[in-house]
């Protein structure tokens, strides 16, 4: 099913603080995150992340929060001062977090591309992936990745290896 396409810069407000008052990140909607231009995801590094898009993601991905600040390396003191605050995230954990949104974005599109079948959660499938020994990562799991801008590229490769029809 065909989205109607939306400017660059919404496609990210779900990120923002004033964004979640809208709508905040759900599910079926990561893939306008890795859709948008490089640029606006920059742009939305630098000004930072809504604290509670990490509880968006986990809620989509079906996966406690706590778990998902700790896959990201984001020290929970810090998001939790922030959340209290009502104040973004720094640019770092922003980083982290818009590459997780991404990532399971890239999925959602990748499923898309495919024909997308009917009852398939590209959140959830990732959560489960990042969680499993991946050869091509020498028995490592992606999820061991996910903390620095490195290894998310390197987990990106391993989706599009995987679109290619790569066995991994």
């Amino acid at each position: 099913m065909k989205r109607a396409k939306s400017s660059p810069a919404a496609r990210l407000t779900a990120l923002t603080a004033a964004g979640r008052k809208k709508s905040g990140l759900r599910a079926g909607r990561f893939g306008e995150v890795y859709r948008a231009a490089p640029m606006e995801r920059v742009k939305l590094i630098k000004a930072g992340v809504a604290p509670d898009t990490v509880g968006d993601i986990a809620e989509a991905m079906g996966a406690p929060q706590e778990a998902v600040i700790r896959d990201l390396g984001i020290a929970r003191s810090t998001w939790a001062r922030k959340r209290s605050q009502h104040a973004p995230l720094e640019q770092h954990a922003s980083e982290k977090v818009v590459g997780l949104a991404t990532l399971i974005g890239q999925v959602e599109t990748l499923v898309e591309e495919q024909g997308a079948p009917a009852g398939f959660d590209a959140a959830k499938w990732f959560r489960d992936w990042m969680r499993q020994p991946v050869p091509a990562l020498g028995g490592r799991k992606p999820v061991e990745l996910l903390d620095t801008r490195e290894g998310q590229q390197i987990v990106s490769g391993l989706l599009d290896a995987i679109r290619a029809g790569a066995y991994l």
